[in-house]
């Protein structure tokens, strides 16, 4: 038990070290010594045990770190947080917002970081390649299944009605069922569900 606390004391004061260094790396440095700073951060962020306030303030600098690095280390950096159940809710809102889908498909997939009024917003404001991510989420809310099915392509739509963990609204279901008319692959589909309500498929 000793070696361990041992262990976390030596991270803790590693990371904190790091981390009042790195506005040289951020302002000063080159574009590689940047992802090495943003590899390393990373890698201590998900070492060690931290309280809320400080995942936070890695947050900050990841996020920092990220604005000034090319799209695939920001994709990879996606990549290694969207399982991350510690990772800080900041630098995933910001990577799920960013335009390339290499970015934040991964985050809008697969973290459970991301809080429902942030998908949805996701949802309400992004391309179709985001919001077909989020559509093959585990589980999704019946909030954001509403934003989808309302702004989401024939794609998207499928991709939801194909969903088991999809949760439906009864408008979410009555604007599928619009959107089923006359596309029969979509309503055989949407048919095969066993959550959708009587009083909503009889209309």
């Amino acid at each position: 038990m000793r070696v361990c606390c041992d262990l976390g004391f030596v991270k803790m004061s590693e990371a904190k070290s790091f981390l009042e260094g790195l506005d040289d790396a951020v302002l000063r440095g080159t574009p590689e010594s940047r992802k090495r700073a943003l590899q390393h951060t990373t890698d201590l962020l998900m070492a060690g045990r931290y309280s809320d306030d400080e995942i936070w303030t890695f947050g900050e600098v990841i996020g920092r770190l990220a604005d000034e690095i090319e799209v695939a280390a920001r994709a990879q950096l996606a990549r290694r947080l969207a399982r991350f159940d510690k990772a800080p809710v900041n630098i995933i809102h910001k990577l799920a917002f960013d335009d390339s889908i290499d970015v934040a498909g991964p985050i809008l997939q697969e973290s459970e970081r991301l809080e429902t009024y942030a998908l949805v917003a996701n949802a309400c404001t992004k391309g179709q390649p985001h919001l077909l991510a989020i559509s093959k989420r585990k589980s999704i809310e019946a909030a954001v299944t509403d934003a989808l099915v309302t702004r989401g392509n024939l794609e998207v739509v499928s991709s939801v009605a194909n969903n088991a963990g999809a949760r439906f609204s009864d408008f979410g279901f009555l604007h599928m069922i619009q959107r089923a008319d006359g596309d029969s692959i979509l309503a055989e589909q949407l048919g095969l569900r066993q959550d959708i309500p009587r009083h909503v498929s009889s209309n």
